[in-house]
Order: structure tokens, then sequence, then C-alpha cells
């Protein structure tokens, strides 16, 4: 027997507050992707300053790729309990 979806533990946004939803989530991927352009630019110069090789520092900008993907799930539960 196939049962019926659980229905939403909170009703989805309309109006302003959907409106300014869209907004901070636009704004938080657009800062996020600013940081890591940020990163990837400022690299050559962080790597020349501590004295490693732009390769090694490469490694700097993907471990914080890889923190800021970790972060999507747990962000979206906490969101989700809301």
């Amino acid at each position: 027997m196939a049962s019926a979806p659980p229905p939403f533990a909170n009703a989805p946004l309309t109006g302003a507050a959907r409106v300014w939803g869209t907004i901070a989530l636009s704004a938080a991927t657009f800062m996020n992707v600013l940081d890591s352009s940020i990163a990837n630019v400022s690299l050559p110069a962080i790597a020349g300053d501590l004295g490693v090789s732009p390769n090694q520092g490469a490694w700097v900008v993907t471990s914080f790729g890889v923190a800021n993907a970790k972060m999507g799930r747990p962000s979206y539960r906490a969101a989700a309990r809301g």
C-alpha cells in the first residue's frame, strides 16, 4: 500500500517573506562566489609571501571549497528546523 507523503511542517513562504528570502539567498550565493574568486585571485600573492609554490597554495583554495560544500547540507537542515 502506498501512503500519502507527509505534509510540510512549515507552509511555503509567500508575499514579502518570499521576496526577502529570495534576496537573502541570492546575496549569500553571491558572497560565496565572490569569496572564492578573491581567494583564487590572491593565491599567487599569498603563495609568494609564504614562500610556497602556487601548486602548494592551491590546496588552500581546494580546502576552502570543500569546507563550503560540506556546510551545505547541515545549513539546509538547520534552516528546515526553523
